[in-house]
């Protein structure tokens, strides 16, 4: 099952919403990660740069205080309840830690919590 079949299935959002969130994860993750295991996280999710270029950008105060502010932002300009983004991140995580590389887990595995 793909990620975004997971979070739809889980979490109870519409396809463009996981896209979104998807996407924010990922804008994250491209400004934390070493080039390669970027390319890497992009092979796992297929769609990965359309998904990151669709999502919100996080907006006015919450870019400036930190990540897990700007992804709130982007999960509520999505309409997704905030009660939500702790299950997003575990699925997220979860098929990181299911197909990515060792590397890729430990890298994911310090920014995101």
């Amino acid at each position: 099952m793909s990620l975004i079949e997971q979070l739809v299935s889980a979490t109870g959002l519409n396809q463009q919403q996981a896209e979104g969130a998807v996407g924010a994860v990922a804008r994250l993750a491209q400004t934390k990660l070493p080039a390669d295991l970027f390319g890497e996280l992009g092979k796992l999710v297929p769609g990965l740069a359309g998904m990151i270029g669709g999502a919100p950008k996080p907006s006015g105060m919450a870019a400036m205080l930190g990540d897990k502010a700007g992804i709130a932002s982007v999960l509520s300009q999505l309409g997704i309840d905030l009660g939500k983004a702790g299950p997003i991140i575990q699925i997220i995580t979860a098929f990181v830690q299911t197909k990515g590389s060792d590397g890729l887990k430990a890298a994911l595995g310090q920014f995101i919590k």
